[in-house]
């Protein structure tokens, strides 16, 4: 009796674990194709994720670009003009009295001596050559108002002196602008700030 009762019971507990192994493998068959497209979307997504901090990388670098960009659209052609023709001037030039002459048309009376104070005159054959190239200018924020303009200028040179190495340059201009009686603008003061 004990002897049957016990086969019955091995028996039983031997279905089950048949039972159990069969569904656990019949279950694991199921699911399998639902890992391998788990898989497969893990990587699409880590995909699209590099894709977006690429995306925002460059949207980054297109607002800062957008913020390089001349706000000068609302400014009067003519103060435009002496705006671009005195940053011109000021940072292109082979000697100080050249820039100095190229600059006399920009420029109150006010401001000749700031451009004069740094003219030499002298007859040694040592003279140092000197070459400067305003390469790229940008008017920034301004501030218009009846006979007034106050105006943020970028420029770029390039300065040479000699035979040394050329050296590239970034400057911020803070310019104040004056228009005369005949109604023609000029520089009537600046400020420099170099950008590293």
């Amino acid at each position: 009796m004990f002897y049957l009762y016990h086969c019955c019971f091995i028996g039983v507990w031997t279905g089950i674990y048949t039972h159990y192994v069969m569904s656990k493998n019949s279950y694991q068959d199921k699911i399998k194709p639902y890992e391998k497209q788990q898989q497969k979307d893990s990587s699409t997504i880590e995909a699209l994720q590099q894709n977006v901090v690429a995306l925002e990388n460059k949207q980054v670098e297109l607002e800062e670009q957008a913020q390089d960009k001349s706000s000068n659209e609302g400014l009067p052609e003519e103060v435009n003009a002496t705006i671009e023709g005195f940053v011109e001037a000021e940072y292109t030039y082979t000697n100080t009295q050249e820039r100095a002459e190229n600059i006399l048309p920009f420029i109150t009376a006010e401001m000749v001596p700031y451009f004069q104070q740094g003219e030499t005159t002298s007859d040694s054959k040592n003279v140092v050559k000197v070459q400067s190239n305003l390469t790229k200018q940008e008017i920034g924020h301004y501030f218009l108002e009846d006979e007034k303009c106050q105006v943020t200028v970028r420029a770029w040179s390039a300065f040479q002196v000699d035979n040394q190495k050329k050296t590239e340059n970034q400057v911020l201009l803070d310019l104040e602008l004056v228009k005369d009686e005949t109604g023609k603008w000029f520089i009537d003061s600046q400020e420099i700030a170099t950008i590293q």
